[in-house]
This record gives structure tokens, sequence and C-alpha cells, in this order.
């Protein structure tokens, strides 16, 4: 695979979206011919990670008017091409590219580029409140960064420049492994589940013997970093009962139970111990247990880690 002569950055949009697809293509054509899968956890199919034929375009979902470049998603190419658009809440990541190439003394190019991939990756979080954290790329030139989106922090790769067939082949070993990594590599959390029938989460939660079920959010992430915010209105439905369980007994008034990210974990000031939620509702209900004038004053942690 070579790189086509980039004049523009509609070429170099295509150049990305022909990258993912060479890919998808390649993967596909040769799996369960050349894949090990001894003792490995692979998916039934591999996944087709491909960008949507669009660039350039504001997702349907979008709370500002801004426009991102490339959304990259995993799409069923059996069911037809690919998808014109995509919104938020079906993207894996964005790719955000320009034209210049960046490092030495035009590094802001790449810092514009991440600048803007904040701002977009925050509607992922906005709109996949399931999400832990969040990938995105930045691709200025032959220049290619990945990054992690993590609660508090950004990580980002080595500079991968796609004109040395080293690094060409890094990103294209990078782009094969997502599509049979699990889904919690893309940062999905797996004790949320969305039940298409229903239009709810369930939560499932090691030591609870019961599925929360929650009709949507009440407060979703509006900032990239810190989604402690994410708060979902449920009820607990015993595991016997699940299959009882109907879309009518997700009526407001059946719900009881609050759902939210824990606070991550950080240093005390003090330096004397750990700062987390957990750790405080867990001292909050040893503290109060059996305290008669208490009850019903604090949160009643039934699970969490």
């Amino acid at each position: 695979m070579t790189l086509p002569n980039i004049s523009s950055e509609k070429d170099l949009y295509n150049a990305v979206r022909g990258i993912f697809r060479f890919v998808a293509d390649t993967v596909s054509e040769h799996y369960g011919a050349n894949v090990n899968t001894s003792g490995i956890a692979m998916p039934r199919n591999p996944r087709k990670i491909v960008a949507c034929n669009k660039q350039d375009f504001q997702p349907a979902d979008s709370d500002d008017a801004t426009r991102i470049d490339i959304g990259i998603y995993s799409a069923d190419l059996t069911k037809g091409e690919l998808k014109d658009k995509i919104d938020y809440c079906d993207m894996l990541l964005i790719v955000e590219a320009k034209k210049s190439d960046c490092g030495g003394n035009n590094d802001g190019v790449r810092v514009e580029a991440l600048e803007q991939l904040c701002r977009y990756t925050r509607q992922i979080y906005r709109k996949q409140p399931w999400r832990r954290f969040a990938w995105g790329m930045t691709v200025c030139g032959s220049k290619v960064h990945v990054y992690i989106f993590g609660h508090d922090r950004i990580f980002e790769s080595p500079m991968i420049d796609l004109r040395a067939g080293d690094d060409r082949s890094k990103l294209i070993r990078l782009l094969a492994s997502w599509a049979f990594c699990p889904r919690s590599v893309f940062g999905y959390d797996k004790t949320i589940s969305h039940i298409g029938a229903l239009d709810c989460f369930t939560f499932f939660a090691d030591g609870l013997d019961e599925l929360i079920y929650a009709p949507g959010t009440i407060r979703t992430s509006d900032n990239l970093f810190g989604r402690h915010t994410v708060c979902y209105h449920a009820r607990a439905v015993p595991s016997n009962a699940v299959h009882e369980f109907t879309k009518s007994d997700l009526h407001p008034k059946h719900l009881d139970l609050f759902v939210k990210d824990a606070w991550a974990f950080s240093e005390r000031s003090s330096g004397d111990g750990s700062n987390d939620e957990i750790s405080f509702l867990k001292m909050i209900n040893e503290k109060f247990a059996g305290d008669e004038d208490m009850a019903g004053k604090y949160p009643l942690l039934r699970a969490g880690y």
C-alpha cells in the first residue's frame, strides 16, 4: 500500500478513508484462513472499522455547529455500502486531518488538530454514556498520532510517518487489531448493555443478585474529562423476575434508584490515603449501619468498585 500525492485536505480525507477500508477489506478476506485464534476469545466475524462517506460534516445529534473531518464506525457491509454520515452515538472515534505536516517548527498544526479533536470527542461521551474512554486520531500531512482520552488525561502515541513502510505497518496492525479486540478495548463498559426492545440500559455488578434497568440518563457528561457526572434514574429487578419485565415497568413512578459513575481515584491533599467515591460511601454505610435516626438520610451503596 502506497500513499497518493496529497494536494488538498480532500485528498487527505480520501487517503485516510482508503487506509481504513483497505485494512477492513483485507482482514475480511483473510480472516479464518490465516488468523490463529487458539486460546483467544475472538469475535465470530471481524469488525469492519471504516470511515463514512461524508467528510467535513456536522453529525445530526451534535449540540453545537462544529463539523468533524472523518467519523469512524463499525460497519455491516453485508447490508450495503458505507453510510454517508454517522452520528456521535455510533462513532468509535474521530479523525482530525490537516494537509500540512506537523513536527519541528510546525508542531502547532498537531496542537490545533488535537484541540479540535478534544472538542469533538466530548460529543462522543455525551451521546455514549457507556464509554469509559475514547480513542482519537490526528493526521497532519503524512504524520499520524493516536490518542486515548482517559477520565483525567490524554495519552498520545509516538508519531507514525505514513511515508515510512515500518511506521505504516504499525498503523495497519493497530487497525487490524481493532477488528478482533473485545469491545472493552474501545472503552465500552462491559457492565452496561442496551436492550433495543425496551429502549433502556441494563447494569450488572458482581455480587448483586439483581439487574438494574434505566430508561435513559438524567445527566450526561458535558465535559471531555470527569465523567462522574453521568447519572441514570433506574430500578432494580430480581433476577428471577427478569423474564416478566415489560416497558411499562420503566414508568417514572417505578424508578427508585440512581446509578452514576463513581468519582475517579485521586490522592488526598494531605497524602493520608485514597480519595474516591466508593471508599467514602463504604465508610458512610459502615458508620451509620444500624443507626435508626440516620436511616434514609444518606446514600446506600448497593454495589460498586
